[in-house]
């Protein structure tokens, strides 16, 4: 007979009290979710029937944040026996700061009959600052509305993080704890489960950081991996925790080939934890050592340089040193002064010439034919004021990074999703309206676009308002304002660039293009740091170029400036890495470039071509 304890063997309540031990172990040892459900409503059908359907809101990473796609997950039981309609409308929006303006999105789902259904929604978000308040109607059939709402805080000296369950396991209570000491914040960061996270890198925007244990990394399929690395390309931080880190760097090597990743990557010892870090496109992806079981108090430090995308957009705008693209940029002419003439004089028309001239004593009922009159009147001088001076439609300034990222081939990746190359876009842009008769309008990619913040008191604050198929009904483009946008977008593409190399006591390189357009300025750095370059040469489309070895080591393009604080230190970042990279220039007016609203006019300040090369001379 085996031995039991003694309070088991003992005690009548020994059995209830190991399960209320286990019970115990079990609540301490996972205390938290791995998503926060911000929303659950039991709808009856009818006034006649007793059926009740079930509809759940979950948010993937907790409550939102302040930046990006938050994705939400909405799961309905229908107890009816037919298909009911679902809409869902969504608020989002910083709960201090006026501008951005509020972010309203919409979407409608049907819920067939007895029947649960899930369904995945990417919900945009607008905000820049610290608070940040999601708010939701929800229509199910012809029941009377729901509503609900949820507020989030986010400290602006700490990343956005998203931490996996196995590193959160015992470690994320203490570190919200020293997070909420430090920074005065609510939480280090918010747990995922691997099988949570979906092959769409816009569902991770709403997040600065992401942190990773390598067992959990294997657990990802090829295609959710490829979205986190689509993710760090596009600017984000990605760290993957393991025991040994070279064995893990190599892995990730062998199964991702095409990223290039040097094993010869530098090492550092920050806060007794050993890392190896590399750039990969405009973000980070680091390898950090732990010991398996616990995350230190010393993550904190390690994360506090981590870019917070919220910050770029708030803080990195505001000059033309910051944000070169305003040195030839002239925003609306200010007509303060005409205003408020007209709206004196549109005050006594409508009010003492209505009341004692066209309406006076005697004739009082035709005040109901004059003040519309009136006021469609002044309708049409404010419609002929605005065409005359501002126009019809819009101007603007843009200009494009796109990184031509080789291919996310995976060794284990099937044919449908491994090799596919990619363009990573990044473009910022300003503009101003006249009269604009359609405010809405589609990206011609899927994207995501988030307001640049700018002082100016012309931004549009009309709340932009998304609906499920990409396009936006209404808002930003708004009569007579300016808009100040960054426009993010990844997708596949069979154009690039093909390197050869030849090594010996003569080495040399030339590249093909298969672009559709033409390049000049175009510059290669090899794993020495060495510069070749085609000096003034253009590298035509389906043309070859021979590169000559230059004495300059440094980068050079008149277009970097132009872009934004956040993006040129990201940019320069790439370019001092000791990975095979090239940079150039599109020859074409508004190659690459990502069509936002089609009445704008835009001056094109060129296209920044950046990435790197799987291959180099030995």
């Amino acid at each position: 007979m085996p031995i039991r304890p003694l309070f088991c063997a003992l005690s009548p309540f020994g059995l209830l009290s190991r399960r209320f031990l286990i019970l115990a172990l079990l609540v301490f040892a996972f205390p938290l979710e791995a998503s926060e459900r911000i929303a659950s409503f039991t709808i009856q059908d009818s006034k006649e029937s007793s059926s009740r359907s079930r509809v759940t809101v979950d948010s993937m990473f907790g409550k939102p944040g302040t930046q990006g796609f938050v994705p939400i997950t909405l799961t309905i039981t229908n107890k009816q026996d037919r298909d009911v309609p679902l809409t869902l409308v969504l608020d989002t929006r910083d709960d201090v700061r006026s501008y951005p303006p509020p972010t309203e999105s919409e979407f409608t789902v049907i819920a067939p009959a007895r029947r649960e259904s899930v369904h995945s929604l990417l919900v945009p978000f607008s905000g820049s600052g610290s608070y940040n308040y999601l708010g939701g109607r929800i229509l199910f059939g012809q029941a009377p509305p729901k509503t609900f709402q949820i507020y989030g805080e986010q400290n602006e000296r700490f990343p956005t993080l998203a931490v996996s369950e196995n590193l959160a396991h015992r470690s994320l209570n203490e570190l919200n704890d020293a997070a909420k000491d430090k920074f005065g914040r609510e939480k280090f960061g918010a747990s995922f489960t691997p099988e949570q996270l979906r092959s769409d890198w816009r569902t991770l925007t709403s997040q600065d950081g992401i942190l990773i244990d390598f067992e959990e990394w294997n657990d990802l399929s090829k295609n959710q991996q490829e979205a986190l690395l689509l993710w760090v390309h596009q600017g984000g931080f990605l760290a993957i925790y393991h025991t040994d880190i070279q064995r893990a760097l190599k892995q990730v090597t062998d199964d991702w080939p095409s990223m290039n990743l040097p094993v010869s990557a530098y090492r550092v010892r920050e806060n007794m934890s050993s890392e190896i870090a590399h750039n990969l496109g405009l973000g980070v992806l680091r390898f950090r050592e732990w010991d398996g079981s616990t995350l230190t108090k010393g993550e904190i430090a390690a994360l506090t340089t981590v870019e917070k995308r919220r910050s770029t957009l708030k803080d990195g705008f505001k000059s033309e040193k910051q944000f070169g693209l305003l040195a030839d940029y002239q925003g609306l002419s200010k007509g303060g002064g005409l205003m408020l003439i007209f709206l004196t004089l549109f005050a006594v028309a409508v009010g003492p010439l209505n009341l004692f001239v066209f309406a006076r004593s005697g004739r009082r009922h035709r005040i109901f034919i004059t003040t519309p009159i009136i006021s469609a009147i002044a309708a049409a001088l404010i419609f002929a004021s605005i065409w005359l001076k501002d126009g019809a439609g819009g101007s603007g300034n843009r200009v494009v990074l796109a990184e031509l990222i080789p291919g996310t081939k995976s060794s284990a990746a099937s044919s449908e999703s491994g090799g596919r190359q990619f363009l990573s876009i990044r473009q910022e842009q300003i503009s101003k309206t006249g009269m604009i008769f359609r405010p809405g309008f589609k990206p011609s990619e899927e994207s995501i676009i988030e307001p640049i913040v700018r002082t100016s008191a012309s931004m549009s604050k009309i709340p932009p308002r998304y609906l499920a198929d990409g396009s936006y009904e209404r808002g930003f483009f708004s009569s007579r304002s300016e808009q100040a946008l960054s426009v993010r977008s990844v997708f596949p593409t069979r154009t690039g660039l093909e390197w050869e190399f030849t090594s010996g006591d003569s080495p040399s390189v030339s590249v093909k293009s298969r672009l559709p357009f033409a390049v000049r300025n175009l510059q290669f750095f090899d794993n020495e740091g060495q510069r070749w370059s085609a000096k003034d040469e253009a590298l035509e489309p389906g043309g070859e170029l021979q590169l000559s070895l230059t004495d300059e080591k440094k980068a050079s393009s008149t277009l970097l400036p132009l872009f934004g604080k956040g993006t040129r230190s990201q940019v320069e970042r790439f370019l001092k890495q000791k990975t095979p990279h090239f940079l150039a220039e599109a020859a074409a007016e508004g190659a690459l470039s990502i069509e936002t609203h089609p009445s704008i006019r835009w001056k094109e300040a060129g296209t920044l071509l950046i990435g790197t090369v799987t291959t180099t001379i030995e």
